[in-house]
């Protein structure tokens, strides 16, 4: 009895000896992947944080550009819609005010009755409206 005994004994102790060299060897490649990946992930940080500067910045030239260009073209709009330009210009292709007698009025709408809304068909097109308003 002595023989088995001592027998289990040995390969329990063998196999707690394997199980704590498997045990450290899984702290060391822990240890190790971490030390290795930290530098890694921070370089991945640095650079990533580059390109978010450099998209910012891409994206601020392009608004004051796009702002540069709405002032100019706000110029423009006001200067081609002076009165006195658009008056010179019909006056050099021959066009002139027309006489009161060259005014004819087409069809003319009757004006609206004075209809007093039913307050449910109101509701629904206010409803309808900011429905459609809510889908944009």
């Amino acid at each position: 009895m002595t023989v088995r005994g001592s027998k289990n004994s040995l390969s329990k102790g063998i196999f707690s000896t394997v199980a704590g060299n498997v045990r450290i060897l899984a702290i060391i490649v822990a240890v190790l992947g971490t030390v290795m990946a930290l530098p890694l992930f921070i370089v991945w940080k640095q650079v990533f944080v580059t390109e978010c500067a450099l998209r910012t910045q891409a994206l601020s030239d392009s608004c004051a550009a796009a702002r540069g260009e709405i002032i100019r073209l706000q110029y423009a709009v006001e200067t081609l819609s002076r009165t006195e330009r658009i008056e010179t210009i019909a006056r050099e292709r021959g066009l002139q005010y027309p006489a009161a007698s060259h005014i004819v009025f087409v069809n003319q709408a009757p004006p609206p009755k004075n209809k007093e809304p039913n307050n449910v068909e109101a509701f629904l097109v206010l409803v309808r409206r900011s429905l459609a308003h809510s889908r944009g």
